[in-house]
């Protein structure tokens, strides 16, 4: 019996870590992992330029360095000119069409939004849809 013992000690598989038969176990130290504390995640709102925006944008002020929302004006600019141009060429061929020539300078779409500073009244900038 104890041929059949020293064989199945000496071809048992051994797992890598553990100790071969006839060796002692070696007490395995004790490994404490802890995380590093993680930032919290905040979501951040790129703010897209004013020369990009028709609605108030919150920007610093270029004259006065304050973070402001701007305050919008619309006025009538070179597309709303140039659909009112190509309405009255059009109501030159039918002439029901020339009562349409004032309906671009009405719609806000079509006009262009300036931007200005309400502290300092400074222009920031201007959305143009034709350049």
């Amino acid at each position: 019996m104890s041929e059949k013992t020293e064989l199945r000690e000496r071809h048992s598989p051994t797992l890598p870590g553990q100790p071969d038969a006839g060796q002692q176990a070696v007490p395995a130290a004790t490994v404490t992992y802890t995380s590093a504390p993680q930032a919290a995640m905040v979501p951040v709102q790129i703010p897209e330029p004013p020369e990009r925006s028709r609605v108030s944008v919150r920007v610093k002020c270029p004259s006065c360095q304050q973070v402001i929302d701007t305050v919008t004006e619309t006025k009538v600019g070179k597309f709303a000119w140039m659909v009112a141009g190509t309405v009255f060429l059009i109501g030159l061929s039918f002439p029901v069409f020339w009562l349409g020539c004032c309906f671009p300078c009405c719609i806000s779409n079509f006009k262009d939004t300036k931007h200005t500073c309400p502290n300092c009244k400074a222009h920031v900038a201007t959305y143009k849809i034709a350049k």
